[in-house]
């Protein structure tokens, strides 16, 4: 495109009168003028290759390539919970302490059907793998599917929206204790959707985000205080999660360093994953930091990239800031391989 549009330049100039005519009269002007024009007409389009996984948290959308396929893993342990009241206490279960160990795989992809400059709409999946391991009391689920995410988004140049349903996947068995597995979802599908902004520039880029999730209701385990032990009930569609997401991040040419804070909150009756760590059924909130790395070869449609976050059954876990009714997350890190096509 752009040697066509520099050809429809020159060919303007020719139709506009000779050449040679102004060049007699200042020969030093009529030299540097085409390249001035050419500068000034053919800027470098921002953001060509620069391709990540999920849209709408730590990229955006390449109008050179509105297909794109991703890679990703993750692994990261827990070993301190927040109780309601932000103290910090040892992770146990059923009165046995111990780390939970996590590893996630995931593959996705996503297509823009509408790829304007202006104007974007796309649709994808994210298929999420995930293992959990409670080391002192044997438990562990071994590898299996955690969920899928089927998402839309439509998008400016800067602020978007997206939404979506998140399918819990893991079958019962998986998440059976008393057979000696380790649950990795909460048990129960949700609903999402958010909005979310992106504005980059030469040096500098600034992103965030918000999500809400609608959970469904399911049969669920909740940690029963007079036992100490966990019991299976039927949740009903409380306990929804609003997530945030916020950050900024410096280039320097093929790289991008950066960090994005993520703050998420859940609502009355709910914290089921945690739960399983000993936690109270009423709600809870979590802050973490999640620093990022992304290498992008202009030359190349691929994006390589590493965050210090790991993904929990629907939001992501950085370095703890601080919490209540939670988990306490050490550092993990996901790292990953994005590929786009014209």
């Amino acid at each position: 495109m752009l040697n066509l549009a520099l050809v429809a330049l020159l060919s303007g100039s020719l139709l506009t009168g000779s050449p040679d005519g102004d060049c007699e009269k200042g020969k030093t002007d009529c030299e540097t003028a085409p390249a001035a024009q050419a500068e000034t007409a053919l800027p470098t389009p921002p953001d060509e290759r620069s391709l990540t996984s999920d849209t709408y948290a730590y990229g955006r959308p390449s109008d050179a390539a509105p297909i794109k396929l991703w890679v990703e893993a993750g692994i990261g342990n827990v070993e301190e919970v927040y109780l309601p009241n932000g103290d910090e206490v040892e992770l146990n279960l059923n009165g046995v302490a111990g780390d939970i160990q996590s590893q996630r795989v995931a593959v996705g992809a996503q297509i823009n059907v509408i790829n304007f400059p202006a104007f974007k709409l796309g649709f994808g999946g994210h298929l999420n793998i995930a293992s959990n391991k409670f080391e002192n009391a044997n438990l562990e689920s071994g590898f299996g599917l955690q969920n899928v995410k089927i998402f839309a988004t439509a998008r400016g140049r800067v602020v978007g929206i997206h939404g979506g349903y998140i399918l819990d996947l893991a079958d019962e068995e998986q998440n059976n204790i008393a057979a000696g597995n380790f649950p990795t979802t909460e048990g129960r599908d949700a609903i999402f959707f958010g909005a979310d902004f992106d504005y980059p520039s030469e040096n500098f880029r600034l992103f965030g985000g918000a999500d809400y999730y609608l959970m469904q209701e399911g049969d669920v385990m909740v940690f029963n205080p007079a036992t100490g032990g966990l019991v299976t009930v039927n949740q009903t569609a409380d306990s929804d999660i609003l997530a945030f997401v916020m950050g900024a991040g410096l280039r320097f040419g093929i790289l991008e360093l950066g960090a994005a804070l993520h703050i998420q909150t859940q609502f009355v009756d709910g914290f089921v994953s945690r739960n399983n760590a000993g936690l109270a059924a009423s709600g809870g909130h979590n802050g973490s930091i999640a620093p990022y790395l992304k290498l992008s070869p202009p030359s190349l449609p691929v994006s390589l990239f590493v965050r210090g976050a790991v993904r929990n059954a629907f939001t992501e876990y950085g370095f703890r800031l601080g919490g209540g009714n939670d988990i306490k997350s050490n550092l993990g890190f996901t790292a990953g391989l994005t590929v786009g096509f014209d």
